[in-house]
């Protein structure tokens, strides 16, 4: 039977064209912008949704019948593996979306030598190969065969061990960034925040699919059309990251200024002034600053005439807990109190919520049963009989 000829368009080849062509277009979109904005998240996702691209684009030719129509292609030789080099791409991304001050340094280049190493070795064998006889031929010549038949499995592995790695430390920055926001910012930057963490699920998930699938094909042996799942998650996933990174209002995150502790106060706990604490209480019940959407710790700090550090310290050790939370406490009160003021019963519970302070449904419904134990609508029903 005569095999199709490229290009062929069917169940398979289909999703992963429509697909893999939006997250490019995606990237050229991030592309541009970066041209006109200089902004280094944009470059570094862009280059990121091309690499992952490029992988699926291999697989998707496939099923174009590209090999069987072509079947002494030499494109094998443009599509190096690109392991080496995804885990530093995703690992600056978080970081410049999370360190203010972030610029690459000349040291950073070392993140990338390995995989140029392998790129350049990839060149060598090319040129070599492209110089002996019969060359076009055949799909892989004579030093492909040789060497990259040989060390693919070794570049598998040390592609895994370099994206573990390097997601264990942007998580890591992750972590530590919406920490911080948590003791300067009563604002937590949900959906910021949000974009960031799917992001790191969405590549932790293609890298443990691509551990699963590697396992299994070395097991068993999984044929074509079993590998095609693992190319189609990571072709929707594509997507999904081209889309959120284009539209997500990520300019926040850029703007918040942290103040960094001293070593005084990082050394231990001190004596807290009780005299402040009930000035603070005071300020923030009189006052009621709480229902300031964006309030931070620098504004608080402000009003009460002291130091940003000194009232992170009086909050944190006096109180025992975050400015987050710390603020968040007066806005659920003053939620409690609409709930039972008459003059409110033509908002919804999500509108008091908003008239209180808080900007986030999700947040809004999480603190309150975390404080009150009972969902807003719950206690409200309680608190009316």
């Amino acid at each position: 039977m005569t095999p199709p000829l490229f290009p062929d368009f069917n169940l398979y080849s289909m999703p992963l064209i429509i697909l893999v062509g939006q997250g490019y277009l995606f990237a050229l979109i991030l592309l541009y912008r970066f041209y006109r904005a200089r902004k280094t998240s944009d470059l570094l996702l862009a280059v990121f949704l091309i690499i992952t691209g490029l992988r699926c684009t291999a697989y998707m030719i496939g099923f174009m019948s590209w090999y069987d129509t072509f079947p002494n292609t030499k494109i094998n030789y443009f599509l190096p593996d690109f392991s080496l080099i995804l885990g530093p791409l995703m690992f600056f991304y978080v970081k410049s979306l999370t360190v203010q001050t972030f610029a690459f340094k000349k040291r950073d280049i070392w993140h990338a030598i390995p995989w140029l190493l392998y790129v350049a070795l990839q060149a060598i064998i090319y040129i070599y190969d492209a110089q002996q006889p019969n060359f076009d031929e055949v799909q892989n010549g004579v030093l492909y065969s040789a060497i990259n038949f040989r060390i693919g499995p070794y570049m598998l592995v040390l592609g895994i061990i370099s994206r573990g790695i390097y997601f264990f430390y942007a998580a890591r920055i992750f972590i530590e960034f919406r920490t911080k926001i948590l003791e300067f910012f009563s604002n937590t930057y949900k959906v910021e925040l949000n974009w960031l963490r799917n992001f790191l699920i969405g590549y932790l998930t293609l890298f443990i699919l691509r551990i699963t699938f590697v396992t299994l094909n070395y097991l068993i042996d999984i044929s074509w059309t079993q590998n095609w799942w693992w190319y189609l998650i990571a072709s929707m996933l594509l997507v999904y990251l081209g889309l959120m990174g284009l539209f997500a209002d990520l300019g926040k995150l850029s703007e918040l200024k942290f103040i960094e502790k001293t070593d005084s106060e990082e050394a231990g706990k001190s004596e807290i002034d009780q005299n402040e604490l009930a000035r603070l209480k005071t300020l923030m019940a009189e006052e009621k600053l709480y229902l300031q959407p964006d309030l931070t710790l620098a504004e608080l700090a402000k009003n009460l005439s002291i130091p940003v550090n000194h009232l992170s310290k009086l909050i944190n050790q006096g109180m025992g807990k975050n400015f987050n939370d710390f603020v968040n406490e007066f806005r659920i009160e003053e939620v409690k109190r609409a709930f039972n003021d008459p003059s409110n019963a033509q908002y919804s519970i999500l509108g008091i919520a908003f008239n209180c302070g808080f900007n986030s449904k999700a947040t809004f419904n999480r603190v309150f049963k975390k404080l009150t134990g009972a969902s807003p609508s719950e206690y409200k029903t309680q608190s009316q009989h």
